[in-house]
This record gives structure tokens, C-alpha cells and sequence, in this order.
């Protein structure tokens, strides 16, 4: 379901200093020069408007009137504001009150359910470093050769538009144009680019592929779907020789050898973060089976619905959008859409804090000014107050949830067992 995207506030929740949203930047810089170039018509009239005013009695009476108006209209949006404040102040409660945790302190899991390799194979690496030579090679000009006949080969980076449908119709993030793939990097499902290989371009195919079991959308997980996928060109990479190396990186590399040693460094270190993150989600999970939410504190669900409303009209802010158009540009969906998953994106964000504040009481941790020091530092800011400066409430609520979330689980899975 749309949701999944839409659920990203405990998740992703500091988007709103690093978001990146495909086609959004000259939009949004198009939206903010044409509301500066009608604020400095509108300034325009008004200072017209003011001068004429100084002509005649009657003129002066009229804008006495206005600033009465404006006075009042002013009162009224403090008044709101104050109001809006009051509602958005977060509700305090103690957690355990509304939790039963499950015992989590003898957790046991078994490490091929984590779904990751132990380390990378030489074979892994290698593959890896030749797809990623390729597809950097394919965005530099004059390095690739540019085919309109011919067929896919293993390597080829293909210009394509696809269209995915499950039981006959598309489904989100399925549709791209123009989408640039290199064959053989492993960036889609099993099966879609070695499906590829040996079409003729300018052909069109139909790809009958199923969806991993772990699929992080659990809409599509294990799903049977039909790829239509329509290749346009080719771009061939010549082969990949230490002069190639250095030219597709600027000289950062000189050769081959040490491009693969990068990598290699690169992919254990991701590596690792991947281990972290399937153990906290896997550990996570047995906890939430294992215990139960009895109820939420008063106020909980209208200060998470607002900060969710709010959160999202930030975003469209500061690409100098209205809510609607963003949610249609950047997550394609209605704001009649949005709201109705509103309710059900609050309660299960309500259900992730109170169990992470759960174990964060039964393990007597805090949160810290401190830790909203080293979180601000992390995004590169000099202080928190600067970090707070540049998104307001929103980044310091979605500052509050990424550390109960961190520490939490943290804590949660130093005391578990992994079995190899």
C-alpha cells in the first residue's frame, strides 16, 4: 500500500534536512521565483495603494478601516497560533503504563535468519566492482558507445521504460521512462535483468517474475508480477583497464586494484550495518509478538496525527509547494489519500514509541541534551539549536523519535543471542 512510503516519520524522520525528492529541485526553485516575483508585485500595489491614500480624506478614512482589518486579522492568526502551539505540545506519560513488554532479556536468534552472508566472496566483489566501472562509465561522455541496433549483453547499460502490474494492474514504484540500467548490478528482482539479456533494442518484452518472500513491501512480497519492459538504447563500456579506472573517476583511482580495495572496504562496512539493522528488525519483531499494547496516553493520537500533518507540510514548504502537489509529486497520492491514512500511519507510529519508551524505562535510560548535541554534530550542524533553526518543531520531534528508536534497540539487542 501507498503507506509505506508515507511511513517513514519514525524511520527516516530527518528527510526534512537531507530529503531528496527525483525532478523536485528545479520545481521547487520555479515555485519560490514566481512567488517572490508576485510578493514584489503585490509590495508594488500596496505602495501604489499608499500613496493614493495620502491624496484624499475619504482615501485615509478606507485605509484607517484596513489597518482596523488588518489588526483584528492579525490578533486572530496569533490567537490560532497560540492555539495550534498549545495543541502540538507533547503529551508526557510514563510508557509502561500502557505496555506489557514480553520478556526480551534471553532473546535467541539464529543467524541464517538474518538473511546475509557472514562476509562478501572475492566473486561478489569483483562482480560488483565491474558493474559499478560500467555504470559510471556509461554517465561519462565519450567513454561508452551509444548502440540504437543490436541486442542486450551482460554489462550494457539499457536506457528502458517498464511498466510493472500485479494481477493486471500497475502497482507503485513499478513505472519508470527513460530509466538507465546496468545489466548484471543486481538493482532489480531475480530474473528482470537477465530477462533483458539478448533483446533485440527497440523491442518490447513481458517479464513473469515473483517477488522475493522478504520484500520490503509486504504488498508485493512473494507476489507473482509482469514486468512489460520496452528497451530503448544501449550504452556498451569498452573493457575495463587501469586507464579506464582513473579516467571514469577523475584520477581518484588509478588503477584497478585499489578501485577494488575501496569497494571491498565499502561493501563489508555495509555489511555490517545491514547484520545491525536485520538483527534490530528481527529482534524487534519476537518483542512485539511477545507483548501487548493495553491502550494509549491521553492526547497521543491528536499531537502524532498534527506532527505527521505538520511534518508533511513542511516538507511541501520547503520545496515551495502546496501539501497537494507534494504529496502527488514526491509520493504519488492524493491528499484525500493522505488523509485517510492518516489515522492508521499515527497509530502505528503511537504503537513504535510507546514500545521503545517502554524499554527504555525498564532499562532506566534518558535522553539527554547531550545526545541532541551529538545527533546535530552527526548532521553536521555546529549546535542543536542550529539543527532546530533550519526545520522548527518538526526536526526536533523527528530528533526526539530517532533517538528512542536508537537507543532502544541498542539496548533491546544487547541481550540477544545470535547462534551461528
Amino acid at each position: 500500500m501507498k503507506r509505506k512510503y508515507l511511513m517513514a516519520v519514525l524511520a527516516c524522520s530527518l528527510c526534512l534536512t537531507a530529503a531528496s525528492v527525483h525532478g523536485m529541485a528545479a520545481t521547487a526553485d520555479s515555485a519560490k521565483t514566481e512567488s517572490k516575483e508576485e510578493t514584489e508585485e503585490k509590495n508594488t500595489e500596496v505602495a501604489e495603494a499608499e500613496t493614493e491614500a495620502k491624496e484624499t480624506e475619504t482615501t485615509t478614512e478606507k485605509a484607517s478601516e484596513a489597518e482596523t482589518e488588518e489588526a483584528a486579522d492579525e490578533t486572530e492568526t496569533e490567537t490560532k497560533e497560540e492555539e495550534t502551539e498549545e495543541a502540538m505540545e507533547r503529551p508526557t506519560y510514563k510508557a509502561l503504563d500502557f505496555v506489557t513488554l514480553g520478556d526480551y532479556k534471553d532473546l535467541v536468534i539464529n543467524q541464517k535468519d538474518l538473511g546475509l552472508p557472514d562476509v562478501y566472496t572475492d566473486e561478489e566483489i569483483n562482480e560488483y566492482v565491474e558493474s559499478s566501472l560500467k555504470s559510471i562509465a556509461a554517465s561519462v561522455d565519450g567513454v561508452a558507445e551509444e548502440l540504437t541496433e543490436g541486442t542486450v549483453e551482460e554489462g550494457d547499460t539499457a536506457n528502458i521504460d517498464y511498466v510493472g502490474k500485479k494481477d493486471g494492474e500497475a502497482f507503485d514504484g513499478g513505472t519508470a521512462e527513460g530509466h538507465d540500467l546496468t545489466i548484471g548490478s543486481g538493482m532489480f528482482i531475480e530474473g528482470f535483468e537477465e530477462g533483458l539479456v539478448g533483446v533485440k533494442i527497440g523491442d518490447t518484452v513481458d517479464l513473469n517474475l515473483t517477488f522475493p518472500e522478504g520484500y520490503k513491501n509486504e504488498d508485493l512480497a512473494g507476489q507473482e508480477v509482469v514486468f512489460t519492459v520496452t528497451v530503448n538504447s544501449v550504452k556498451r563500456v569498452p573493457e575495463i583497464t587501469d586507464e579506464l579506472v582513473s579516467t571514469v573517476t577523475n584520477g581518484d583511482f588509478s588503477d584497478l586494484a585499489s578501485y577494488t580495495e575501496y569497494v571491498r572496504s565499502y561493501m563489508d562496512g555495509d555489511l555490517e550495518q545491514q547484520k545491525t539493522s536485520a538483527l534490530h528488525d528481527k529482534a524487534f519483531s519476537m518483542l512485539k509478538e511477545a507483548s501487548e499494547i493495553n491502550g494509549y496516553p491521553e492526547g497521543l493520537k491528536e499531537y502524532t496525527e498534527a506532527f505527521i500533518q505538520d511534518y508533511y507540510e513542511a516538507s511541501a514548504e520547503r520545496y515551495g509547494m502546496e501539501l497537494p502537489e507534494f504529496l502527488e509529486k514526491a509520493i504519488g497520492i492524493t491528499e484525500e489519500e493522505f488523509q485517510k491514512e492518516l489515522v492508521d500511519m499515527a497509530e502505528e507510529n503511537m504503537d513504535l514509541e510507546l514500545y521503545f519508551n517502554a524499554i527504555l524505562e525498564t532499562e532506566k535510560i534518558e535522553i539527554t541534551d547531550a545526545d541532541y548535541e551529538l545527533m546535530a554534530q552527526n548532521y553536521g550542524y555546529e549546535s542543536f539549536e542550529a539543527m532546530y533553526e533550519s526545520g522548527g518543531d518538526p526536526i526536533k520531534e523527528s530528533a526526539y523519535l530517532n533517538m528512542i528508536q536508537a537507543k532502544a534497540l541498542e539496548a533491546l539487542t544487547e541481550n540477544v543471542t545470535v547462534q551461528e
